[in-house]
């Protein structure tokens, strides 16, 4: 060590200086609080890194100088499968994913919270009431709508959407609504993407129970629901009954409003079913379309008088009396660019109006249906 009579004055007072401060220091307790905070800052450190796993590279293993034989599959090598396999790729084959036919009770099937007991008393008062300006397939169509030049009663401007009129019925994205066609209060049925059938009672008062809000919320299907039809005392049985099952889709369901034991749905790829509850089974299967058909309605003045229309980007117009199911023939057909989403007569059946992708509205009137517009869409 240097002898402190070797200092000069500077160094002597560099020196007590810096023994000044480590005794200032030593009393504030500095680097012991330095000390804990690095701990404590170590530790939150460590505690952060575990909640976020990130996934670290892996190391490639040096390649060895003697050859791996790989194996081979069955298939790879041009050989057939043993029995084993055989057995096991036979009963995946034969495993149907189709659902077992049969009821289902409506309040098996329920998923609000608040009891439907209410529904199911004020639903069978609606069958008993049908609305004579509502259509058979439950409100596609009122009267006042524009028919054969008359001018309509309703005027757009004096609408208006208030928020008591605002209801979310189902989870998830709408597919499907019909009205409940009745003259003593609104009712709509709704289906969505989840399989979940939903009931609004539009007048119903929330002042009449305290649990009760009006919407009631089914789980009767396990896939997408794509067509709802509505006839008079369908709510008399109370159930949800499981009559057709098949692995191909479904895309839409109607009825004529002269027979309601028979049910008409489209299936697969161009295919029209009905589906006789007097017989329990499918009677009639016609492959009318290349592709799916979207809509299936009937003329309400002749209900022998089908229209169909299909993603292939056709609307038929059918006359069920004289369809060959070998070879059909249709009355009418309009082509379209691309897909047609729909195709519905208007409320006195002179009419058929058609929606396609192709941002075009279809209109054939007539009276063999021989004279067909197009409007382009806004």
């Amino acid at each position: 060590m240097v002898s402190s009579q070797n200092l000069t004055e500077y160094e002597r007072k560099c020196l007590d200086n810096i023994r000044h401060n480590d005794e200032m220091m030593a009393a504030l307790k500095v680097h012991t609080k330095a000390i804990e905070l690095s701990t404590a800052s170590s530790k939150r450190q460590r505690v952060v890194t575990k909640s976020y796993k990130k996934v670290r590279p892996v190391k490639k293993k040096p390649k060895t100088q003697t050859p791996i034989e790989t194996q081979r599959s069955l298939r790879a090598r041009g050989m057939p499968p043993d029995d084993a396999v055989k057995a096991i790729s036979q009963s995946n084959s034969n495993t149907s994913p189709m659902l077992d036919l049969g009821p289902l009770s409506m309040r098996d099937a329920y998923q609000g919270t608040a009891s439907d007991k209410l529904l199911m008393e004020r639903v069978p008062g609606f069958s008993k009431k049908p609305h004579e300006d509502f259509d058979f397939n439950g409100g596609d169509s009122i009267k006042g709508v524009c028919e054969s030049g008359i001018g309509s009663s309703l005027e757009l401007n004096s609408l208006s959407l208030n928020p008591e009129n605002i209801a979310r019925v189902v989870p998830g994205r709408i597919t499907d609504l019909r009205f409940l066609p009745c003259s003593n209060a609104a009712m709509i049925v709704v289906g969505n993407n989840f399989g979940n059938v939903g009931f609004w009672d539009v007048d119903y008062s929330i002042d009449d129970e305290e649990e009760e809000d009006g919407l009631h919320l089914y789980d009767p299907h396990h896939g997408v629901i794509s067509g709802i039809s509505i006839h008079q005392h369908s709510f008399s049985k109370e159930f949800f009954d499981l009559v057709h099952s098949n692995d191909d889709s479904i895309y839409f369901v109607s009825q004529r409003s002269d027979d309601v034991k028979c049910l008409y749905f489209s299936e697969g790829h161009g295919g029209l079913n009905i589906w006789d509850e007097r017989i329990g089974k499918c009677s009639t299967q016609w492959n009318l379309h290349e592709h799916r058909i979207n809509s299936i309605d009937f003329n309400s003045k002749n209900n022998d008088i089908m229209a169909t229309s299909s993603s292939n980007g056709t609307t038929y117009i059918w006359d069920l009396r004289s369809i060959n199911v070998d070879q059909p023939k249709t009355l009418k057909k309009v082509s379209h660019k691309r897909a047609v989403q729909s195709a519905y007569f208007s409320h006195f059946g002179s009419s058929l109006a058609m929606t396609s992708m192709d941002n075009m509205v279809g209109i054939v009137t007539g009276v063999n249906f021989d004279h067909t517009s197009m409007i382009i869409k806004c």
